[in-house]
């Protein structure tokens, strides 16, 4: 029997480890923010974190051993398009924000 991909689960593992870099702003968007994921459904998630090329590649390599099976979209919001900010902002779903 196969095991079950609980999403859920697996987006909240890549939320607590993306705060471990202690972003501004962590933010879900696409059909797992609107609610209606498929099996086939990638996660979108946007960050507000400047970061650098090095520690960019290190947090991508980390958030796809954590996403297992599933596909893991990482957009940096200071390296997005305006528009693209402003779509994700106000469709997304904040999911952590710095205080």
């Amino acid at each position: 029997m196969k095991k079950k991909i609980n999403p859920q689960v697996k987006i909240q593992a890549i939320i607590n480890y993306l705060k471990t870099y202690h972003p501004k702003k962590i933010i879900l968007f696409g059909s797992h923010a609107k609610g209606y994921a498929t099996k086939q459904s990638d996660i979108d998630i946007a960050i507000d974190l400047p970061i650098d090329f090095r520690s960019k590649r290190k947090l991508k390599e980390e958030v796809e051993k954590l996403s297992g099976l599933l596909s893991v979209d990482i957009v940096f919001l200071n390296e997005a398009d305006k528009n693209f900010q402003k779509q994700i902002e106000k469709e997304g779903k904040v999911l952590y924000e710095k205080e």
